[in-house]
């Protein structure tokens, strides 16, 4: 299986614009991508094979509690969601499934093929945190006495837009380090 069927299984999407392509095997397998986006719409295409394509897609988005948030099951082959989301971790099913009854459609036992999906996530404004370590004196002869300081910084630019329209930057720093030590020769390692 080249994705895994359940949330806790599920391929990682990065990054505001994603894209990734799979294979629905077996009228039991789905497959499941997680993603992260800040707050607003998120847009996702879904195209099958381009020759002889016989997936008929159902796609559905869901959070982290499992709550199906949107699910598009379109008449053709191709599918595509629109969604508004809030900001944070959502999980993303795609499905072969069939239409109506078999008499007027067909059941999903043969809706089965390649599958490609491109999409564009809402802006996610956090940013990892930036770690610094510093050390002085950086050379010397041994026994060298060192001192050493390290700091976390992890910096937000959040949109207050509902009330004021303008922009907001927080910077919390988070940690301080700073500790001294004296290096001897059979500490030192060459590389």
């Amino acid at each position: 299986d080249d994705h895994g069927n359940t949330n806790a299984a599920a391929t990682v999407l990065n990054g505001s614009n994603i894209s990734a392509a799979g294979i629905i095997t077996t009228r039991s397998d789905v497959d499941v991508f997680q993603f992260s986006t800040g707050e607003g719409n998120v847009t996702i295409n879904f195209s099958p094979a381009a020759r002889g394509a016989n997936l008929d897609i159902q796609a559905r988005i869901s959070d982290a509690q499992g709550n199906v948030l949107a699910t598009i099951n379109p008449l053709g082959l191709p599918a595509s969601l629109n969604q508004y989301l809030s900001a944070g971790i959502y999980y993303l099913t795609v499905d072969g499934v069939g239409t109506n009854d078999l008499t007027t459609g067909y059941s999903d036992y043969a809706s089965i093929g390649q599958y490609s999906l491109t999409g564009t996530l809402a802006a996610n404004n956090a940013q990892p945190p930036v770690a610094a370590l510093l050390a002085n004196p950086t050379s010397g002869t041994t026994p060298l006495t060192v001192s050493f300081s390290a700091s976390i910084r992890r910096s937000r630019t959040a949109q207050s837009s509902a009330i004021r329209g303008t922009s907001a930057t927080e910077r919390l720093r988070v940690t301080r380090i700073r500790f001294t030590s004296t290096i001897q020769p059979e500490h030192l390692r060459q590389f």
